[in-house]
């Protein structure tokens, strides 16, 4: 079974996604913040799916990718897919750090849609030991 982190200070938006990804046989996790998301992922002997928001305390989601490129352990160990309502939230970020997502989901986005996105990502992940 594959984990996904959710990553976003919205309950309202974790809680959905939550419900939606385990409905797809996921185990998920969540994190208000991307420094709580860091620490999870450093924590962590598994592979996990990211799913994240750019906009939230403490660690936003452009912080929390810029300091998963630094850490070259996470980039190869966990899949990263960003959220964001706004395009030009990718201008923010260097081609080197856009290397770091594995995909980016427009806000509002269809679920079934993230699903497949998850899915995607999960298959790409080294097995778990």
């Amino acid at each position: 079974m594959a984990w996904v982190l959710v990553v976003d200070d919205d309950e309202a938006t974790c809680e959905s996604l939550r419900f939606a990804l385990e409905d797809g046989g996921y185990a998920v996790a969540e994190a208000p913040d991307g420094q709580y998301a860091l620490d999870m992922l450093r924590a962590t002997p598994y592979h996990v799916v990211v799913v994240f928001d750019v906009l939230m305390p403490i660690l936003d989601g452009i912080q929390f990718i810029r300091t998963v490129c630094a850490e070259p352990d996470l980039v190869k160990r966990h899949a990263f897919i960003l959220m964001t309502a706004d395009p030009s939230t990718l201008k923010r970020l260097t081609p080197e750090e856009r290397a770091c997502l594995t995909t980016i989901v427009r806000k509002p986005f269809d679920v079934n849609a993230l699903q497949d996105l998850v899915n995607q990502a999960a298959a790409k992940l080294p097995a778990d030991a």
